[in-house]
């Protein structure tokens, strides 16, 4: 890489927890009093903060450009907690801002799938990262405001609404690029508080951006885009736009254009993490002073979708596998432009 990154810090909130995936016996739905067989698989699962900054610290890494990563969350006082500050850590994160919370567990859920591969989750609701507050974000705070201009600050779901939109605020105000993501059930709020209003690059799914738009999941994705695209301009006119649309690919907006990247063909052995990993690849296109949406040439949305393509190769919600080196390699294979020469 010849040019600079435009960013020194990135700092993110969301959840930092693990999960397990059990494949059930049988199709039919899981009973209230049953008891039903089924195979723990050996897949790893992560939460939403840590698989968006591990792939953006290890590419910035691996790219030799010196960006100090600092997650924001909360764990509790042990196992779970210990090893997943130890793989952050790893990767050259500064955990220093992760709480380690006394009396609540470090989030964790129990996925089930049937053989079709549906299925769904249970997840932890007192967790360590539930019990945060916007009073625990004082020294990112004091961080941002002495960086200003040169941070980029994350607001990724799992966390309290509050903390995130506290921070999306901070960073706001202290001239920071900010980036975020909601939940289907969240997007009224969103509306009601004009949140996006301090966003600006937003990273959705198709039944996400329907639920913002307030139209029908079921609708054809372009005219959800268009929806969605007038909803979130309405809160804020300079907005960057990313919505993903399964292996149809994805859709992204900025200052009036429009473009669909088609989807990537890989053999899939996951999708779970892939809306995750799209957002760090937006993230570092960003950071590397890429173009959001570019008719020839890197993008931060070609760059999104290189990064959620060959995060499905693996079975785990991180790709372990994805370094600078692969992720360039991978997208020269796809006849994708993703660092440019």
């Amino acid at each position: 890489m010849k040019e600079k990154c435009r960013y020194s810090l990135v700092v993110g909130t969301g959840g930092i927890g693990t999960g397990v995936v059990y494949r059930l016996e049988g199709m039919h739905d899981l009973g209230r009093n049953e008891s039903r067989a089924g195979r723990l698989l050996p897949q790893k699962d992560f939460c939403k903060q840590h698989i968006i900054l591990h792939y953006v610290s290890r590419i910035l890494r691996g790219l030799r450009q010196r960006v100090r990563v600092v997650p924001f969350g909360a764990v509790g006082r042990d196992a779970a907690g210990d090893s997943l500050l130890e793989l952050m850590r790893d990767e050259g994160m500064d955990v220093g801002q992760v709480l380690r919370m006394a009396g609540a567990p470090t989030l964790h859920s129990v996925c089930f799938q049937y053989p079709d591969s549906s299925g769904g989750n249970i997840t932890e609701n007192k967790s360590a990262g539930s019990l945060l507050k916007p009073g625990h974000l004082t020294q990112v705070e004091r961080m941002l405001k002495g960086t200003g201009e040169r941070a980029m600050v994350l607001a990724a779901p799992e966390v309290p609404m509050s903390v995130r939109a506290r921070l999306l605020e901070v960073g706001r105000r202290s001239g920071c690029f900010t980036a975020a993501s909601f939940t289907s059930e969240e997007m009224g709020m969103v509306r009601k508080e004009c949140l996006l209003r301090n966003v600006d690059l937003l990273s959705i799914n198709t039944d996400e951006a329907a639920a913002l738009a307030g139209v029908r999941a079921s609708r054809e994705s372009q005219r959800i885009v268009k929806k969605v695209t007038g909803a979130a301009v309405a809160m804020n006119p300079e907005i960057r736009l990313c919505m993903t649309s399964g292996a149809q690919g994805l859709y992204g907006y900025h200052q009036g254009i429009t473009q669909l990247l088609p989807g990537l063909k890989v053999k899939v052995a996951n999708t779970a993490g892939a809306g995750d990993a799209c957002m760090a690849g937006l993230m570092l296109g960003t950071i590397l002073g890429q173009r959001f949406v570019a008719a020839s040439g890197p993008s931060a949305l070609g760059f999104g979708r290189a990064l959620s393509a060959m995060s499905v190769l693996s079975a785990d919600t991180i790709n372990f596998e994805i370094s600078a080196d692969t992720l360039r390699a991978f997208a020269r294979k796809m006849g994708a432009d993703l660092l440019g020469k």
